[in-house]
């Protein structure tokens, strides 16, 4: 009786034989320079808008999670400092001067009614804030839509290099995004600490110089005559 003994690794090389005879493919048969090109410019664009992704990713995280705190601090930091270097100027003004300021903050009947429009101005100050963080919301959804917009850029392209049967390395495309982003973060976080945050805009004598002299310039409220 005739026994027909299969190899399970001869019938596997069969049938990708019989698979790559079928689609018009030699085993040995070199790829051409027009396939060579044409997997170049594949991996090229995955790899470019891998990088955008990651881009994408890292540029409003570290905005949003740190350059925006950062921002507020500094923000109301100056403001303090000019707050109080206005206070220390106002204990100096006369009399005229602070009647004039209060009625600018708080209309002629000032004494009257300090205290029920600052309640008032509180009010609408967490309104503002309320709006604000709204809008600041918004903000992030359109930058998480941008970064999605970029991702199923990026998976059609895959989807079609697969289809295409076009080889992508993607442990180099790996590598090569987490020493951009590693780099990238680097920069960034260096030149905000160094440049950024020590750069100086008006002081509070430039400023209290910008504002005096728009009134006077403006108007007669602070005129002696």
């Amino acid at each position: 009786m005739l026994k027909l003994h299969l190899d399970p690794v001869d019938t596997l090389k069969s049938y990708n034989r019989l698979e790559q005879e079928e689609r018009g493919i030699e085993e040995d048969q070199p790829p051409t320079k027009c396939q060579l090109i044409y997997t170049g410019m594949c991996t090229s664009l995955i790899n470019l808008v891998a990088h955008v992704l990651v881009l994408a990713i890292f540029e409003p995280f570290f905005f949003f999670m740190y350059v925006t705190v950062f921002e507020r601090k500094t923000y109301l930091k100056n403001i303090d400092r000019y707050v109080d270097s206005l206070i220390m100027q106002v204990n100096h003004l006369s009399q005229k001067y602070v009647d004039i300021i209060r009625e600018l903050f708080f209309g002629t009947n000032a004494k009257q009614t300090i205290e029920a429009e600052l309640d008032h101005m509180h009010v609408a100050a967490l309104q503002a804030e309320a709006s604000r963080d709204d809008f600041n919301h918004h903000l992030m959804i359109y930058a998480a839509v941008f970064t999605a917009c970029i991702m199923l850029f990026l998976i059609g392209l895959v989807v079609l290099a697969k289809l295409r049967n076009v080889y992508i390395n993607w442990c180099r495309i790996i590598v090569d995004n987490l020493i951009i982003v590693l780099l990238i973060g680097l920069y960034e976080f260096f030149f905000f600490q160094v440049v950024v945050s020590r750069y100086k805009i008006e002081s509070s004598t430039e400023v209290n110089y910008y504002i005096l002299n728009k009134i006077t310039s403006e108007t007669s409220i602070l005129s002696d005559a």
